[in-house]
């Protein structure tokens, strides 16, 4: 069995050490996210990335943010409320059903999360079947 993120470690997913070594809005730029692109913020925890995708996406675009943890996405629920970005949707999900429709993604981001899946090939086929047949997707790990 891999290691599963814990929750009660919440705290170390934003910090300012981590935010200089990844930046989020930077690290986005250069990976290619721009305003229109519906992207699927793939095990969002806290929003580190979510966040500031919606605000790159911008109104013409769409983040999915997707996390197994019911509590990781409620504080990434009270942060977009209180940022006013409407353009963030939450899905909890299960490891292997990312719940969208297929072809629904344009730009899949997976952080810090690929070694934590039990089957990574079901992992990666179900990320196929989100993405657009054109779409990107950038793994940090």
């Amino acid at each position: 069995m891999v290691h599963k993120f814990n929750p009660k470690s919440k705290h170390k997913l934003d910090n300012p050490e981590r935010r200089k070594l990844l930046p989020p809005e930077q690290t986005l730029d250069r990976l290619g996210l721009a305003a229109g692109d519906i992207m699927a913020d793939i095990g969002c925890g806290i929003g580190y990335f979510t966040l500031p995708a919606a605000r790159i996406v911008g109104s013409q675009g769409k983040v999915y943010g997707l996390d197994i943890l019911a509590e990781m996405l409620e504080i990434v629920k009270d942060k977009a409320r209180n940022e006013q970005l409407t353009n963030v949707d939450l899905i909890q999900v299960k490891e292997h059903d990312f719940i969208l429709a297929d072809q629904t993604i344009q730009y899949a981001l997976a952080c810090l999360v690929v070694h934590e899946v039990d089957e990574p090939s079901v992992f990666f086929q179900e990320l196929h079947r989100i993405l657009q047949p054109e779409g990107k997707l950038a793994i940090i790990e």
